[in-house]
């Protein structure tokens, strides 16, 4: 039996609108994950200093490396940073984990580990501040929490959003070995090493050191 032309109609305005309620929600949840990690990015400069700490501070107990310290060399670092005198609104602390791994890295909220495989291969005291240097303007700039913000994106932007601190540190606990490889782009370490280049200058300490660390 052949439908009225009402009902026909009816059933080519319906579909339509499906359609169009598809597209539009199609569109919605790509721009929402295209844009999470850029927003995420943009919140993590608004995040307060103490919450920062206790981020960083869940994911260094979550990598487990307080067994592996050497706290005779992690309180010569320490003391070394500190001589340096650089003025901070962060508490600075670095470990100095017994690894033959040619590494370091930093978390949010001010902690700097360094391995003793590349301590062990600096051979003067300039290219130590360079490396402590370097890691510190990647705290101090908010490098490691803007990056892994970003990389992270939907999983932490709507914690961020909601102010939702447990739900954010949930997640960079699971994520925490990724802060021991962190890729920072290529303007975020050009800052770092000029920044901490301008320290070690401002101190008068031979900014051969960052020449002598690449190498």
């Amino acid at each position: 039996k052949t439908k009225p032309w009402y009902q026909k109609n009816s059933s080519r305005v319906w579909g339509r609108n499906l359609a169009i309620f598809s597209i539009v929600i199609g569109v919605l949840l790509t721009a929402y994950f295209l844009l999470a990690p850029w927003l995420a990015e943009k919140l993590a400069s608004t995040v307060e200093i103490k919450t920062e700490e206790k981020f960083g501070a869940a994911v260094y107990d979550a990598m487990g490396l307080t067994a592996h310290e050497n706290p005779e060399a992690s309180a010569v670092l320490n003391e070394f940073f500190r001589a340096m005198q650089v003025k901070t609104d962060y508490h600075i602390r670095i470990t100095v984990v017994q690894e033959d791994i040619v590494n370091a890295f930093a978390l949010p909220g001010g902690n700097i580990v360094v391995y003793s495989g590349l301590l062990n291969r600096l051979k003067t005291y300039p290219e130590l501040a360079a490396l402590l240097s370097h890691e510190f303007i990647h705290v101090n700039n908010r490098h490691s929490i803007k990056s892994v913000f970003r990389q992270l994106g939907s999983r932490v932007f709507l914690g961020l959003l909601f102010g939702d601190a447990g739900m954010v540190s949930s997640v960079l606990i699971g994520q925490a070995d990724q802060f021991k490889s962190l890729k920072y782009s290529r303007s975020l370490e050009k800052e770092a090493d000029l920044n901490g280049l301008a320290l070690l200058r401002e101190r008068k300490i031979d900014p051969e050191g960052f020449a002598a660390l690449f190498t």
